[in-house]
């Protein structure tokens, strides 16, 4: 029978150990709860240093040791704020960031903010299958600090978008998954076989700068793994710079950009150059395009594409366009890593109308 609303704890036991008891008896600690379902019933939960956060479906409460009769105690944390399926909580940072109902959170157990802004929430939620939540994750990437926030289409059954969130950079971006049911985080051991004393690649033994014994995985970092039910593989992310043996394709793109800020939504502008800031391996290739439009409901008039080569073209691009809104769009389908600093704009005030 499934008890959306009882928490079970069993009696205490040594790490590594299993509990003796389940069943509460006088001596033993074992116990249960039953928690109000008005804001849904019980769907995960997560460690939040030394406390245990319950997550409902449209609530979370804190659980404490307390010993004694009670063993724990249990209060309202945040009574408006839930998550949509297991799986979709995860700690960070000494942060549990959550995918709610229709937001998307961050909170250290006092403190909750809303971390996804209006454009990427749409995007998130309108890619959401409300009949197949059992999609949704939540994953902490610690190697590059990010955050994922996963979902399946509305008309399919495997996963298929992340929405990053860099916890560094404060930035969202999108990524497509091949198809998967899953995916985790965990150290990864590097395949290479142990060091011989003959076989060091470095020549003579007193040359190898190795430690000998070290390990062959880092136990601070946790990679992730995509299970990828299509295609019956697991796929280690950016382990190379490829996708499956083709080239990743990556694009930045900036859209309906107000040069001087919303003070200045109504100004129109001659855009003649831009002046991009690009680094990478050199003979990498940028594609980059330019448009403009003078209200958001009218189409983008894109100027033609242009390609810009890391460490071999110009400073800047010409590319003359007019209006209210300006949009830049880089993309690379190499596959060789780049970033994309900072954006310079020469460009010339107009008239307003």
């Amino acid at each position: 029978v499934q008890q959306i609303e009882t928490v079970k704890w069993s009696d205490a036991a040594d790490p590594g150990t299993v509990p003796a008891s389940w069943t509460p008896e006088p001596g033993n600690e074992a116990g249960d709860a039953i928690l109000a379902t008005e804001l849904g019933g019980l769907v995960d939960g997560e460690v939040l240093r030394d406390q245990f956060i319950i997550y409902r479906q449209h609530s979370c409460a804190v659980v404490s040791y307390v010993g004694g009769q009670f063993v724990f105690s249990f209060r309202e944390l945040y009574p408006n704020i839930g998550i949509q399926h297991l799986n979709c909580v995860v700690e960070h940072r000494g942060q549990h960031w959550l995918f709610a109902d229709d937001d998307c959170f961050a909170h250290d157990g006092n403190t909750v903010t809303s971390i996804i802004d209006k454009k990427n929430r749409n995007v998130l939620f309108e890619a959401l299958n409300p009949d197949n939540k059992q999609l949704c994750q939540v994953v902490s990437r610690t190697e590059t600090d990010e955050i994922w926030f996963i979902v399946g289409r509305t008309d399919s059954e495997y996963q298929e978008t992340a929405l990053i969130y860099s916890f560094v950079e404060r930035v969202w971006g999108v990524r497509a998954l091949p198809q998967t049911k899953f995916v985790s985080a965990g150290i990864i051991p590097n395949e290479q076989p142990d060091p011989t004393w003959d076989g060091s690649p470095y020549g003579a033994w007193q040359d190898d700068p190795r430690w000998w014994n070290q390990a062959n995985y880092s136990i601070s970092n946790n990679q992730l793994l995509m299970a990828a039910y299509a295609d019956a593989r697991l796929y280690h992310v950016d382990e190379l710079n490829t996708e499956d043996g083709s080239p990743v394709q990556s694009y930045v793109e900036k859209l309906y950009h107000t040069i001087g800020g919303a003070d200045n939504i109504w100004e129109n502008n001659l855009i003649r150059s831009i002046y991009p800031r690009f680094t990478g391996t050199e003979g990498t290739e940028i594609q980059i395009r330019i448009g403009a439009s003078r209200a958001t409901d009218e189409p983008i008039q894109w100027n033609a594409e242009q390609t810009y080569t890391i460490g071999q073209s110009s400073y800047k691009i010409d590319s003359i366009c007019h209006g209210r809104y300006l949009h830049m769009r880089f993309s690379s389908s190499g596959g060789d890593p780049w970033q994309l600093h900072r954006i310079g704009i020469e460009h010339v005030p107009l008239a307003k109308y």
